[in-house]
Formats: C-alpha cells, sequence, structure tokens
C-alpha cells in the first residue's frame, strides 16, 4: 500500500489546479506545469484538497499511486515557490560561472560549456558569500545557482554540471553542491 499515494494534497491559494483530459495543469505566481496522469490512476479535487487513487491493485499501478501523488506535490511547489540548486567549485586557479544563460567552465586544461533551457535560471553568486564546513574560502573557485519551476530539471542540469568534474576523495577538489559532505581518504603513507 501506498503510504505517499494516500496522502492527501492541500491545494495553497494562489494555485490553480485544472484536470483536463487526463492531464493535471497546475498554475502559479511563478508559471504553469502540466502532467499526463497515468492509466488507472484518479486524480479528484474537493474543496481545495486534491486526492490521488488508484483503480486496482496491480503492482505497477500501486508503484505509480505514490509517484504520481509526489509530483502533482512537486509541481505545486515549484509554480508557488520555485527549486534551487548552488554548486561551487572547490579549485585554486579555476573558475565557473554564468554568461547569459549558459554554463562555463575552466579548470586548467578543461573547458565546458552548457546551453541552458529558457525555463531554467543560471546565475553566479560571490564567493565570499558561501560557507562550506572544512574548505577554505580561498579555495573556492566560483559558484553558481540554477533555480527554475521544474524540480527535475534543476536538479538534471546541476548533475550535468557536476558530472564535468567531480569532486575527488583525497583533496575534495571539483564542482559540488553546497550541501554536499565528500568524505575524504587518508593517501599513502610511507612504511
Amino acid at each position: 500500500m501506498s503510504r505517499i499515494g494516500l496522502n492527501p494534497i492541500t491545494i495553497p491559494s494562489g494555485c490553480n489546479i485544472e484536470l483536463k483530459d487526463n492531464n493535471v495543469i497546475v498554475k502559479g505566481k511563478n508559471g504553469q506545469l502540466n502532467f499526463a496522469i497515468p492509466k488507472a490512476i484518479k486524480v479528484e479535487i474537493d474543496n481545495n484538497i486534491l486526492s490521488v487513487k488508484r483503480e486496482n491493485e496491480l503492482k505497477k499501478t500501486k508503484a505509480f499511486h505514490g509517484l504520481t501523488r509526489a509530483l502533482i506535490n512537486n509541481m505545486i511547489i515549484g509554480v508557488m515557490t520555485g527549486y534551487s540548486k548552488i554548486l561551487a567549485l572547490v579549485w585554486k586557479g579555476g573558475k565557473i560561472e554564468a554568461k547569459g544563460n549558459n554554463f562555463e567552465m575552466n579548470v586548467n586544461f578543461i573547458k565546458r560549456s552548457l546551453a541552458f533551457p529558457k525555463e531554467l535560471k543560471i546565475e553566479s553568486l560571490k564567493n565570499t558569500a558561501i560557507n562550506i564546513p572544512g574548505i577554505e574560502k580561498t579555495r573556492i573557485a566560483g559558484v553558481v545557482k540554477i533555480s527554475g519551476i521544474d524540480k527535475q530539471l534543476v536538479g538534471e542540469y546541476a548533475a550535468k554540471i557536476r558530472a564535468f568534474l567531480p569532486p575527488e576523495p583525497y583533496h575534495g577538489k571539483g564542482i559540488r553542491y553546497i550541501e554536499e559532505r565528500i568524505t575524504l581518504r587518508q593517501g599513502k603513507t610511507n612504511a
């Protein structure tokens, strides 16, 4: 039984949800998102309470029950407040920055760039405003913030940027999420 799927969602004021042709359209102050409801799943709205129900007890239907509720809840949060991810480059001499709606990285001989879709916003932040426990501020070579209303798209592009130069386990150098904790390994020692 899906515990997540059974939880009702309270629709906040300022959020408008429409059910149209097996689609859920969520509109809010930040924009609009839509989602196609899987087969055997029903979405009902009654007195600003949205509930997700399933038609049968098949394993696949149970899997989609909780997923549908979680995705609709994420859409509501996205159109009302939005999502953001902050990434920092821990490296001496390199830099990452946002130019327009593009990401650019220049670390030693590694040069990468990534164009962002119009639904997402990327901006450079000041290194002094960021505090990573265990890392000196002088080692932070650049910080970018990715924001948007679609949680999945924000996470996908943040993961693409992190994949350019993932943090290594000996010195902690690389691109990391601000809240990410890297467990450092001890290097080889002389006997």
